[in-house]
């Protein structure tokens, strides 16, 4: 989405699976101003004011240190430049309770943060936070599970967890019901854009 509208885009993951799908795609699609590169989102192998812009879209509850993310992307700002991030992002009473769900799913899941999580890292990197917004879909047990079927240990396992969750977080996730079986619940998600202080030096 962004190769157009720039002069240059490079594409990072921690997998080479992921990197050599993503090359496969960019070639089917013509677009010749990416490359593709190898690292950790906590410690990007970049000089200091490297890039314009740094995006991530859906990643970040993936990664292990989300803060360290953050201060990475701001160290490979350019001053002026800025951070996009989109991702799940619960609210704060249901963060644990949707964190546990989100790794019975998938193991990969390391932790979504809140909105007020998201801030305040933002903050601690040293960025300034200039859009926020918070959309809301309410998504049926199938739809959340997927690609992961109904019916397997995985659905066993997340029926159980809300079953013994606390009304507090259940309430905060807006579980759905009937005839006290589970149906759904909502999904929050965090569209966030942060800039770095055009008087920022590179260190």
């Amino acid at each position: 989405a962004l190769a157009p509208r720039v002069r240059e885009v490079v594409g990072l993951d921690a997998t080479e699976a992921t990197l050599a799908e993503a090359r496969k795609q960019a070639e089917s699609r013509n677009v010749t101003n990416v490359r593709f590169q190898r690292g950790d989102a906590g410690s990007l192998p970049f000089p200091a004011g490297s890039f314009d812009i740094v995006t991530s879209r859906r990643a970040p509850h993936h990664f292990p240190r989300i803060d360290a993310f953050l201060s990475e992307a701001a160290r490979v700002l350019a001053p002026g430049g800025r951070l996009g991030i989109s991702d799940m992002c619960p609210e704060p009473a249901s963060a644990e309770l949707l964190n546990h769900l989100e790794r019975l799913r998938d193991p990969t899941h390391a932790s979504a943060l809140s909105d007020p999580e998201w801030t305040a890292g933002v903050a601690r990197a040293g960025l300034g936070l200039t859009f926020l917004q918070i959309t809301a879909d309410h998504l049926s047990l199938e739809e959340w599970l997927a690609p992961v079927p109904l019916g397997g240990t995985e659905e066993d396992q997340v029926r159980s967890a809300l079953a013994q969750a606390p009304p507090t977080a259940l309430n905060a996730l807006r579980v759905r019901s009937e005839d006290g079986r589970v149906l759904g619940w909502e999904k929050r998600r965090i569209l966030l854009v942060a800039t770095r202080s055009r008087e920022a030096s590179s260190s």
